[in-house]
């Protein structure tokens, strides 16, 4: 498919990137981001650079370094924005916040990308939870304060979802009223590649459950919030990816796979 050229980031922490792109297996991934404008056009506005990089770490990751085919299953305006569909010329881009949010709809794309209310819920995590262990990709934002103003709310609607793979969002405000620019902490997260900072408003802490590293999942990126009166090591991105089972084992076992094909 022609359009951006992206480059294959390897995740040298929580996760490793695929060695083949075409292999027999997809590798499941849960991004989980504490607030809505990092990718939002005001985002790519004020701080092009870092956020043009953090998009497509992000569709690096969820698709191993290929061209993805996603659904953005939302209406928010952190990721209807034009400057991150731009960004993501590359790949394929459905918007359809009204599609049945069923294993069967979203077996035919790579990725989903939600924000908001839409896609929340303890039914609706069964579903999502199965697609990640199928090998789909998800990408969830919070701090919409589509929940009300009560932040809590908003760590309900998306933990029952987030804690199966070992994340959540934390249930305070996280930043005042305004937009800003938070410098990163060092990471050797893929997801830091090319970036120093993130554009942010009023949203939520990314928390790792066990805070180990190590693990499948982990806090990709930490931002310095002294400046907001915050944390100075607050998580602003978490990432979970299944593990990938070795050539070994994939072989031996191949016969119990369902396999997903991405698209080209």
């Amino acid at each position: 498919m022609s359009g951006k050229n992206v480059s294959v980031l390897r995740v040298l922490v929580g996760c490793t990137a695929a060695a083949m792109t075409a292999s027999a297996w997809a590798q499941g991934k849960v991004v989980a981001v504490g607030d809505e404008w990092m990718v939002s056009d005001s985002a790519f506005f004020a701080d092009p650079v870092n956020t043009t990089a953090f998009t497509l770490n992000v569709a690096n990751l969820m698709t191993g370094g290929g061209p993805g085919n996603f659904l953005i299953y939302t209406n928010n305006f952190g990721l209807t924005g034009s400057s991150f569909a731009s960004t993501l010329a590359g790949h394929t881009l459905t918007y359809n916040a009204s599609l049945p949010l069923t294993l069967a709809n979203l077996s035919g794309f790579d990725g989903v990308f939600l924000a908001g209310s839409n896609g929340s819920g303890a039914a609706n995590a069964a579903v999502l939870a199965a697609y990640v262990n199928n090998g789909g990709s998800v990408f969830v934002e919070g701090g919409t304060g589509e929940f009300g103003p009560n932040p809590a709310n908003e760590a309900a609607g998306w933990n029952p979802f987030l804690n199966q793979f070992g994340l959540a969002f934390g249930s305070q405000w996280v930043g005042p009223n305004g937009i800003y620019n938070v410098p990163l902490n060092a990471g050797t997260h893929a997801l830091h590649a090319g970036m120093n900072g993130i554009v942010w408003s009023v949203g939520q802490e990314v928390i790792d459950l066990d805070g180990v590293p190590a693990n499948a999942h982990t806090v990709a990126l930490y931002g310095d919030f002294t400046a907001l009166g915050e944390s100075n090591n607050l998580g602003i991105v978490g990432v979970y990816c299944v593990p990938a089972p070795t050539a070994a084992s994939a072989l031996g076992l191949g016969v119990l796979f369902v396999t997903r094909r991405r698209r080209a």
